[in-house]
């Protein structure tokens, strides 16, 4: 299965919010980012300082609810586009499945769900997370998560990858896209196939997360105004908040970018594009 076909366009700030009309500053404030389908939207960030954790093993997660989930069109859930040879996309196909694809350095790993997680049209929030394992002298292995159970899977076409094409990957100079996909294009000049949802507690460990700790972040619960997670703190058998590399809640907005969670790692903070806005 090849990475979507793109379109080109150039990057705005998203729309004001909450805007504070004499000092024109934006008041963090809501529970998520809303993305749009079309070109040229959803949030990006500088993918060079993922390459070191994508050629380990690791987890990422997202809340997401779809305004379609079966799209007339596959969409790209989280992802980057790559150079050819390398590139991480969650994406969600037409008929509401979701596929894991990663590709390193010519190599793709594509596991793709057995059952349909989104229904046809609108969908409720649903938590979505992949844990992909580096194995010592054999191929990777990755599962798909949905809602904190591991989902039976099956990987297409035989496609593995080895050890070595794993721990060779690279960012290509790639932008990093939620709710979109992310190109080797500064971001001056994205081209992206906007995904239409609500996104909220956006992570990536540094680790293959056991299914304990899935299910446990996936009880922390839906963001909402009453109930906001917090996965910098551990709970039960989610003892890993210290292998966290990046999270953003979503759920804030400040000139224009989605503030990154961890005090330290400036080179993550998210650019709204298009009119992708919080809610």
């Amino acid at each position: 299965m090849a990475p979507l076909g793109l379109g080109t366009g150039f990057y705005g700030l998203g729309p004001t919010m909450n805007s504070d009309s004499a000092a024109a500053v934006v008041i963090p404030k809501g529970t998520a980012v809303k993305t749009n389908d079309g070109n040229v939207q959803g949030l990006y960030f500088e993918a060079s300082v993922l390459q070191s954790t994508f050629r380990a093993s690791f987890t990422m997660a997202i809340w997401a609810k779809l305004v379609d989930g079966q799209p007339s069109s596959a969409q790209v859930l989280i992802g980057n586009l790559g150079d050819g040879n390398n590139h991480c996309i969650l994406q969600i196909n037409t008929d509401g499945t979701v596929t894991f694809d990663f590709q390193g350095d010519g190599d793709s790993h594509q596991n793709k769900t057995d059952d349909v997680i989104f229904t046809n049209g609108a969908n409720a929030y649903k938590h979505i997370a992949v844990t992909m394992t580096i194995v010592g002298g054999g191929n990777s292995t990755s599962i798909i998560y949905v809602d904190g159970a591991a989902i039976a899977t099956t990987i297409v076409g035989g496609a593995e990858i080895s050890e070595a094409k794993h721990a060779a990957w690279a960012h290509g100079s790639d932008n990093f896209g939620i709710g979109a996909m992310g190109t080797r294009t500064s971001l001056s000049n994205i081209t992206s196939s906007g995904l239409a949802a609500d996104l909220a507690e956006f992570a990536i460990w540094n680790i293959a997360l056991d299914a304990a700790a899935i299910a446990k972040v996936e009880d922390l619960g839906v963001p909402t105004d009453s109930n906001f997670p917090n996965l910098l703190v551990d709970a039960a058998d989610y003892d890993v908040s210290s292998r966290l590399v990046t999270y953003h809640k979503l759920n804030d907005y400040s000139g224009g970018f989605a503030t990154e969670q961890i005090v330290g790692f400036d080179d993550y903070t998210g650019v709204l594009v298009g009119d992708s806005k919080f809610v």
